[in-house]
């Protein structure tokens, strides 16, 4: 889905508790939709976040780790708790990360850790 208003009427369309939200904002932020109001839109319907970072726009976007673009991770983590969101927050690697030559999981893995630890 691209905006938070489609999912959220595809939820409509298919009403059943079994059908959530994997929250994902990199997809919004390369549409330059706000963290603050997506994550308000779809939080009621999420039961599970994942994390990675994103450069360039919606024409044009590269997935990367945490940390490596420019997703304000405080203040995206000091919004979840503002909100009560008290889920599972998982890193994502794209395939656009792992299948780079040399990709090494254990570096991404550290490196994920380090961006994301003190927020």
């Amino acid at each position: 889905m691209n905006s938070p208003e489609r999912l959220l009427w595809l939820l409509q369309q298919a009403p059943s508790k079994a059908l959530c939200v994997d929250y994902d904002y990199s997809h919004f932020e390369v549409q330059g939709i706000p963290l603050e109001s997506s994550l308000r839109a779809l939080l009621p319907q999420t039961r599970f976040i994942h994390v990675k970072d994103t450069a360039g726009d919606a024409s044009k976007f590269q997935f990367l780790l945490p940390g490596q673009g420019r997703t304000d991770y405080p203040a995206y983590f000091k919004l979840l708790r503002s909100l009560g969101y008290q889920g599972p927050v998982v890193v994502e690697v794209s395939a656009q990360i792992f299948n780079k030559p040399g990709y090494d999981p254990l570096a991404a893995a550290r490196e994920s850790y380090t961006a994301l630890a003190s927020a």
